[in-house]
């Protein structure tokens, strides 16, 4: 299926070649910020104003502030377990679950910023990389623990990128 050049979507890279799959059928008019294929086969996509999409087989799920989304600029998104999926916005992150939208507690103004990365690790833990620079642990939708990381040890810009490695090192990109 062929999109529209220069209107947004999201490139699927098969067999050598891109092909569209064009969002305006989805009522996305935005830009694609971020995007994943959990272990369902679901494909959620972020964009810069119109929130969350979940694409499947079945149905396309949309996650705006009507769900409970406090921001529709979504930045990243990770899916740890069927059903479940984390998802980082300009103000702060979110889960998913249950069709709702939920922000996740806030306890400072740290927990107030943009939420720029968030992963999901094998025991299921999730990671979220904020401005600050802070990163966050949380399973079972509980923050267990968070790291500031000061300007003191060299650090003074936001997190903009979490990767986590086969061998267990998660990397924290500025």
């Amino acid at each position: 299926r062929q999109g529209i050049p220069g209107q947004p979507g999201l490139q699927r890279f098969r067999d050598g070649r891109f092909t569209t799959i064009p969002l305006t059928d989805y009522e996305i008019e935005n830009d694609v910020l971020c995007a994943l294929e959990d272990r369902e086969g679901n494909i959620w996509v972020g964009t810069r104003h119109d929130g969350l999409v979940r694409l499947s087989r079945r149905q396309v799920a949309a996650y705006t502030a009507r769900n409970g989304l406090l921001s529709e600029h979504v930045l990243s998104v990770c899916a740890p377990r069927p059903g479940v999926a984390f998802v980082g916005t300009t103000k702060g992150l979110h889960e998913i679950r249950d069709e709702l939208a939920i922000p996740l507690p806030v306890s400072s103004e740290y927990d107030r910023t943009t939420s720029c990365s968030v992963l999901a690790d094998p025991r299921g833990s999730v990671w979220d990389a904020r401005g600050g620079p802070v990163i966050s642990h949380f399973s079972d939708g509980i923050r267990h623990g968070r790291s500031v990381v000061s300007e003191a040890e060299g650090f003074s810009r936001v997190f903009h990128a979490l990767y986590l490695s086969d061998r267990g090192s998660m990397f924290a990109g500025f």
